[in-house]
């Protein structure tokens, strides 16, 4: 006996027979092509949502991200904020007590920022809006991945080598 189709035959299927029809139920699975276009086009609405308005600055980097790297890095960072400006909070009232000069603050809060996954320049903002720029920056990174992973190449950067 043979499958063909999700029809059950007792002969198997010739060359001439059309194929049956394939109906679409509620409960049914999308096929995969269409299932990752939508999860494609979701990933993209979210990220459309999330940086509306906001400037992201991007930095250059030496060594070549893989779209799945750039989503755990950023997914890293994202998680890591709340704990970064707990540290840069208690940074800086050590200095207010005068238990922490401000050259030693200065090289604290720059390795403090390298740890963190920032520039060693980078000029901290607002909690809030940190948070919502590593919002931005991890939405656009999910969608170039699920990008990559139909066409095998992220939106806007060079070919990998």
């Amino acid at each position: 006996m043979y499958i063909h189709d999700r029809n059950f035959s007792d002969s198997p299927p010739t060359e001439t027979s059309p194929p049956a029809p394939m109906t679409q139920r509620p409960s049914d699975t999308l096929p995969y092509r269409e299932a990752m276009e939508q999860t494609e086009r979701k990933q993209y609405e979210e990220y459309r949502r999330d940086c509306a308005g906001r400037n992201i600055l991007k930095t250059l980097e030496r060594v070549s991200l893989s779209p799945l790297e750039r989503v755990r890095r950023l997914e890293r960072k994202l998680a890591g904020i709340p704990r970064l400006f707990e540290l840069y909070r208690d940074l800086q009232a050590r200095v207010r007590r005068g238990a922490m000069t401000r050259q030693t603050f200065a090289r604290a809060r720059r390795d403090l920022l390298i740890a963190f996954g920032f520039s060693p320049q980078y000029g901290l903002s607002t909690e809030e809006s940190e948070l919502a720029n590593a919002r931005c920056e991890l939405s656009q990174a999910r969608w170039e991945f699920m990008v990559a992973m139909r066409t095998g190449r992220a939106p806007g950067r060079l070919p990998h080598r």
